[in-house]
């Protein structure tokens, strides 16, 4: 549902979708084709709030939003309604916590979200529901590792995983099931 949002530079992990590096409205916005009475809006005050509204109507809601408080909280997020709930915001706040996410509904929710918090944790991951959970995921701790992977669910898992730690190890692995497991992997240490 949006075309283009930017992150600061230093935090292009989430790809096509990111904000501008201050109080820049979003560059581009665009909805469904069947969303098509909306009020657009731009606010700006002396506590630095921004925002940018887009709604549709009271039974099929779009809300698309940017606002920076005293707190140095930054959200961009967009709605749809309260049965199939559409999300996507990112929230830096004074411990320096980003969220990134999409959410479609509690039956088959779907999550897209990049976090970095206080100890230089960074996830990207996508979920589907509880049955069929898809995961892709991107972390980096205090001890330098970072991860990427991707899961099916627990009784046909497929794990695509990429790994570098203190001892610049790197592992590319995938993963079928337990019973008929596949492993394609690559290591590289200073060793």
């Amino acid at each position: 549902p949006v075309c283009c949002i930017s992150l600061p530079q230093h935090q292009q992990l989430v790809g096509s979708i990111s904000l501008p590096q201050h109080q820049q409205p979003v560059c581009c916005i665009s909805l469904p084709q069947h969303n098509s009475l909306c009020v657009v809006s731009l606010y700006h005050n002396n506590n630095s709030l921004c925002v940018v509204y887009l709604y549709h109507n009271i039974n099929s809601l779009c809300v698309v939003y940017l606002y920076h408080n005293i707190n140095s909280r930054w959200v961009q997020s967009l709605y749809h309604n309260i049965n199939s709930l559409w999300v996507v915001s990112l929230y830096h706040n004074i411990i320096s916590l980003c969220v990134l996410s999409l959410y479609h509904n509690i039956n088959s929710l779907w999550v897209l979200s990049h976090y970095h918090n206080i100890n230089s944790l960074c996830v990207l991951s996508l979920y589907h529901n509880i049955n069929s959970l898809w995961v892709v995921s991107l972390y980096h701790n205090i001890n330098s590792l970072w991860v990427v992977s991707l899961y099916h669910n627990i009784n046909s898992r497929c794990v695509l995983s990429l790994y570098h730690n203190i001892n610049s190890l790197w592992v590319l692995s995938l993963y079928h099931n337990i019973n008929s497991r596949w492993v394609l992997s690559h290591y590289h240490s200073p060793q």
